[in-house]
């Protein structure tokens, strides 16, 4: 089927594009087949899969009010409410 086809070309795509990403001059030297292998240099303390305190809390803004559809340049945005989303 066409989706099938399409799904191949992608991926094959994404293949020839990661190749190329590796032969780039400034990916030479790299260790790929290590790459796992190797250990960050920082690894963040996680209390859990939804912990995200190691990331910066900024503070909400009018367009991320649930259930409001609010216009941001010029772009009106889907109220959360039509979508099934209550606050």
């Amino acid at each position: 089927m066409w989706f099938q086809r399409l799904n191949q070309n992608m991926v094959r795509s994404l293949s020839h594009f990661a190749f190329q990403f590796q032969l780039a001059p400034l990916h030479q030297g790299l260790g790929w087949d290590r790459l796992y292998a190797v250990h960050a240099p920082y690894q963040p303390d996680v209390t859990g899969e939804l912990d995200t305190q190691n990331f910066e809390h900024f503070d909400e803004d009018a367009t991320m009010k649930l259930g409001r559809a609010v216009q941001v340049d010029g772009v009106k945005t889907c109220s959360e409410s039509a979508h099934g989303i209550s606050a």
